[in-house]
């Protein structure tokens, strides 16, 4: 066995990229397999002529929108559904249509990330120092001219006979490569040979410190670095000397809610507040402000907004809605259905309530019976009398 430590392998020139791509066929079928080919521009067939293996960029391409794409959806299905579920016009937490463009952008994000940087890792880039950059010739391999070169570790490697060889396929310039060191006259030159395989076990620990100095807080003035109190901690800038407001009036903290009279189920027929006539004309104003736009001053789905081409909502007036329970309007106005938008924050809890005895009112007007009324009202009615 030859001595190889400081041999990477014979190299052959050639003219054009046919006789490239014939020298790489005939190297292949003499029992060749760790070799490889170099040319200024892609050459159609130059990797089948080699017997290189199907690339795994596709594949790498793919799970990188996969997870790209799951990511992106996960993420939207934790903040909502899990993390801070809202309940938005009536809606369901798992939205998904609504997930779908930042899942797109993601997929597209993780499968153009993955392609680049597997493709880099699969030709394992960046590679500033190579062996043939040591042959003065090689130089001409990104202008006019086309190389082969068997490498020293394929088990048919012999200098003489492959060199031979190569020969016998009127290869010009046969010469052989030597894996030696770049010459250290230039600072690129030292540049590249710290890079050399081997000797870049520092890359990970200079990239390390290069990430651990990026999120120093003494090296850029940024929102963390600004002045603001902790909480809880002393403040000269208000009078009382606390750093800590009193909340806003009215305030109610989150799942304090359930405790409260006016909120009952969407299944409840209870009404928590006694029905007169100071409520009655409450919630006949806010009916006409923010329920007649769509629902129409008697409520049967013919507001000026719907007589404009949106759709009519359901009548008052319609049977299923007459034996509705009286949480179920409650809930409707609170977090809203189908195109309604919720009124929580524009409508307090007991205006919704006097929306409710209103609407129902509406719904007694049309379908209001004699025995309904008092006996006196009654009496006048059957007597021919106006009641008044």
């Amino acid at each position: 066995m030859e001595e190889r430590s400081h041999l990477y392998g014979v190299m052959g020139e050639f003219e054009t990229a046919k006789e490239l791509i014939r020298a790489a066929e005939k190297t292949r079928d003499a029992g060749y397999r760790q070799m490889d080919a170099y040319a200024p521009f892609p050459v159609e067939g130059l990797s089948e002529a080699l017997g290189l293996r199907r690339p795994w960029v596709p594949l790498i391409t793919l799970i990188g929108g996969l997870m790209g794409g799951l990511t992106g959806f996960g993420f939207q299905y934790w903040v909502n559904v899990i993390s801070y579920p809202m309940n938005i016009a009536g809606r369901p937490l798992n939205s998904w249509p609504a997930f779908i463009p930042v899942t797109f952008e993601l997929t597209i994000l993780g499968a153009s990330t993955f392609a680049v940087f597997g493709m880099l890792a699969l030709n394992k880039l960046p590679h500033p120092y190579h062996p043939v950059f040591n042959n003065a010739r090689f130089a001409r391999a990104s202008t006019d001219r086309f190389f082969i070169c068997i490498e020293a570790t394929d088990p048919k490697f012999s200098s003489t006979e492959s060199a031979r060889f190569l020969q016998s396929l009127n290869a010009q310039h046969i010469t052989e490569v030597r894996d030696e060191e770049a010459p250290m006259g230039t600072t690129m030159d030292r540049i590249f040979s710290m890079l050399r395989p081997g000797r870049a076990m520092w890359l990970p620990a200079a990239f390390i410190a290069v990430a651990m100095l990026a999120g120093c807080d003494n090296l850029h003035q940024d929102m963390g670095n600004q002045p603001k109190n902790k909480p809880l901690s002393p403040s000269d800038f208000f009078g009382d000397g606390r750093s800590e407001r009193m909340p806003v009036e009215n305030t109610v903290a989150r799942g304090a809610l359930d405790n409260d009279d006016l909120m009952v189920t969407k299944e409840s027929n209870n009404f928590p507040l006694p029905v007169n006539e100071a409520l009655l004309e409450r919630g006949e104003e806010r009916y006409k402000i923010y329920c007649s736009p769509c629902h129409g001053l008697q409520g049967d789905g013919n507001g000026m907004v719907a007589m404009r081409g949106m759709k009519h909502p359901p009548s008052y007036h319609d049977d299923r809605l007459r034996k509705s329970p009286n949480g179920y309007f409650y809930d409707v106005i609170t977090n809203g259905f189908g195109q309604m938008y919720s009124y929580s924050a524009q409508i307090p809890p007991r205006d919704r309530w006097a929306i409710v005895a209103y609407v129902r009112a509406l719904q007694l007007s049309r379908n209001a019976h004699s025995a309904d009324l008092p006996a006196e009202l009654r009496e006048k009615l059957n007597s021919g009398g106006t009641a008044k």
